[in-house]
């Protein structure tokens, strides 16, 4: 290679369920010692190789920039030996939200296989835009992909939480009164509050953020809890009905904080924008692979 030692760099990306990406990305090469050695590869499949200058021209600087996944916010440092290959750790890469497709299960599966028998009796129980039962389900996989999602995210983060009565958040569960891209509102048994002060698992947080439809009004005192998990961590608020006696809660994924902590961990560009339910998730399924089982796929358009 130019009268220069020559070594090998293996990289190896992965979106967040460990499969090797397909995706269109420029690799760019700076060598640390001659801008001559400097150069771009274009490469859409992965693990790839590359043969470059090694030691004692072997140190570089290699930027990143897929088309589909989100880019890096900084460079991967390498040392190239003349002996062998570099192989860092692969690095996974998460799929930009508004170029991801969402694969959910089809209303046949929902309502026929046992294991969605929970959230099938959740859907049949609730109302949303006039639509119940196997319509909603229909209506939000069809029209409303990001409802959908936000639904089955909660629906697989709060199934993961169980208190010390050893049922889980969402068995408390009884009908959805409103859907959010970030959360939902559901009326729930009125035990939960109890049951969920009564528990080490969550802990106080604020809550006054948020906000519930009249006549509900937000319980004030110890009426907000949160996981303690850095990511990815489950919010429930609680709101009361003082006429009907009806509890609801506000439950949602994570918050800027959470999810700020999680693009920094996989040195992914944060926007600050309003969480979005396939970041969401892209980052359930990578921080909670042996936990939580999300019932649906992203893959990109």
């Amino acid at each position: 290679m130019n009268g220069f030692n020559s070594g090998h760099f293996e990289l190896s990306l992965r979106d967040t369920l460990d499969n090797s990406i397909k995706d269109e990305v420029r690799i760019t090469f700076d060598n640390h010692e001659l801008s001559s050695l400097h150069r771009r590869e274009d490469v859409n499949r992965f693990p790839a190789t590359f043969e470059l200058a090694a030691f004692p021209k072997g140190r570089w600087t290699v930027f990143i920039q897929p088309t589909t996944y989100r880019a890096l916010t900084s460079g991967l440092f390498i040392n190239v030996p003349s002996d062998g290959t570099t192989k860092p750790d692969p690095i996974t890469l998460f799929i930009h939200a508004h170029l991801a497709k969402p694969l959910f299960p089809n209303v046949s599966t929902v309502f026929a296989d046992v294991k969605w028998e929970d959230l099938k009796t959740l859907l049949n129980n609730s109302s949303f835009q006039e639509k119940t039962g196997e319509p909603l389900w229909e209506l939000l996989i069809n029209d409303k992909p990001l409802l959908a999602a936000s639904v089955l995210n909660l629906y697989a983060r709060t199934k993961a939480v169980t208190l010390r009565t050893e049922k889980t958040i969402f068995s408390y569960f009884q009908k959805i009164k409103n859907i959010e891209q970030d959360r939902l509102f559901v009326i729930v048994d009125n035990t939960l509050l109890s049951d969920v002060r009564a528990t080490e698992i969550l802990k106080p947080a604020s809550g006054l953020l948020h906000k519930f439809p009249d006549p509900f009004k937000r319980v004030e005192k110890n009426g907000s809890f949160k996981t303690s998990e850095k990511t990815g961590n489950v919010q429930v608020t609680f709101a009361e009905n003082s006429t009907t006696g009806e509890t609801m809660v506000d439950t949602d994924v994570d918050d800027h904080a959470g999810i700020k902590h999680a693009f920094d961990v996989l040195r992914h560009v944060f926007t600050g924008e309003k969480t979005h339910p396939y970041d969401i998730h892209q980052i359930l399924t990578f921080f909670y692979k042996d936990r939580i089982s999300l019932g649906y796929d992203l893959v990109p358009r």
